[in-house]
């Protein structure tokens, strides 16, 4: 099947000139002198799926939701007073405004502005960015993606896709190497099951502080996934024997295996992904994912992505079919990738994201279980282009 070429008149709006956004700035920078947070949105203009580019980079800008239009925002998210942001520094005031993936705080005692910005007080221009990087957590490297700067019309990236996956322990990565050389070599040449056949992009992963590792692939919505996530079967009557095969795998590490569909995007990817690191967070919410992307973009979970140093991400639904190991009883499986700068920022992630946090318990519509894994990305792989 045909993967849709890129429109190149599409523009990412974020009106940072707009009276609104300007009123936003001074408010903020009243407060806590944080800036008004604007990047340049790159997308590569080929055949590509939801977040693939390739090492040619060209601008496609892809309009965000303009804020009517938008699901309803809670007040105490995006209208905080000059005068009284000061006075937010309790677990209360915050429970409210940071009520979203990712945003339990790493709390403790430490300064209300930790708690806000975990990775720096985040600078408007590169040199005060610089300034700032001097004040962050070791390793951090924040980013300033505009509060504005997210879609969920997807339209523009094609058919709907997404990730496909599975995590699995590794014993012997020398022995593992080949395996996974010949089976990204076999999707390229066309030489691979057919679920893998129209894979546009791919992500050799090995997890940081752990023996797993995981290719994941960009796949259409629909039968390719569900024929995927059976691949990854390694017990009972529709067990796939190869898993018996791998003399590498680790056996005593359970599979999770996930495949999900792309629902918004934040930001935007760089030309190669190689050496940075991917945080795999999943959790249940108990509502229409509409429902929570609200929370998602507010402007404090902005700020808290840009301070851990997050430039993109992307929000996905998780597809419920026989293979897949993430079991809820909440009505929605969601799944966010976020691309980390450093390793250190993706620690800081990993540490907010606990369910045991004020900032998600008090939210009863966020279900358990939580997972996550911190990837460093061994490669980027473009298959079609």
């Amino acid at each position: 099947s045909r993967t849709p070429t890129f429109r190149r008149d599409v523009t990412f709006h974020h009106r940072s000139d707009s009276p609104r956004a300007l009123a936003r700035v001074a408010l903020t920078r009243a407060a806590h002198d944080p800036p008004r947070l604007c990047a340049t949105v790159l997308f590569q203009p080929i055949k590509m799926h939801a977040f693939g580019t390739s090492a040619s980079v060209a601008p496609l800008r892809a309009r965000a939701r303009p804020r009517g239009g938008a699901p309803a925002r809670r007040a105490s998210a995006t209208r905080v007073s000059a005068s009284s942001r000061k006075k937010e520094s309790s677990d209360a005031s915050r429970r409210e405004v940071l009520a979203a993936p990712g945003l339990a705080a790493l709390f403790g005692s430490v300064a209300a502005e930790q708690l806000w910005f975990p990775g720096a007080a985040l600078a408007k221009t590169p040199a005060a960015l610089k300034g700032a990087a001097a004040k962050t957590s070791v390793g951090i490297k924040p980013v300033s993606v505009g509060y504005d700067e997210w879609t969920t019309d997807l339209s523009a990236f094609g058919p709907p896709a997404g990730p496909l996956g599975g995590a699995v322990g590794c014993e012997d990565y020398a022995a593992f190497k080949p395996v996974i050389r010949s089976f990204i070599d076999g999707i390229k040449s066309g030489e691979c099951p057919p679920w893998a056949k129209d894979a546009t992009r791919g992500w050799l992963l090995r997890e940081e502080g752990g023996n797993r590792v995981m290719l994941t692939i960009l796949v259409p919505a629909g039968q390719a996934q569900r024929d995927g996530l059976a691949f990854f079967i390694d017990s009972g009557p529709k067990a796939n024997p190869f898993w018996k095969e791998q003399a590498w795998l680790d056996r005593t590490e359970p599979i999770q295996a996930t495949a999900s569909v792309g629902f918004l995007i934040r930001g935007a990817p760089p030309p190669n992904m190689t050496g940075r690191y991917f945080g795999q967070y999943r959790l249940g919410w108990n509502g229409r994912k509409e429902d929570w992307v609200p929370l998602f973009t507010s402007k404090e979970a902005t700020d808290f992505h840009n301070s851990v140093g997050i430039p993109f991400s992307v929000a996905h639904e998780i597809v419920k079919a026989p293979g897949n190991t993430y079991k809820t009883k909440a009505k929605t499986g969601i799944e966010v990738f976020h691309l980390i700068n450093s390793k250190a920022g993706g620690d800081a992630m990993n540490a907010a994201f606990d369910p045991n946090s004020p900032f998600f318990k008090d939210e009863k519509r966020y279900v358990g279980p939580y997972e996550s894994i911190l990837w460093k990305i061994e490669e980027d792989i473009v298959f079609k282009a």
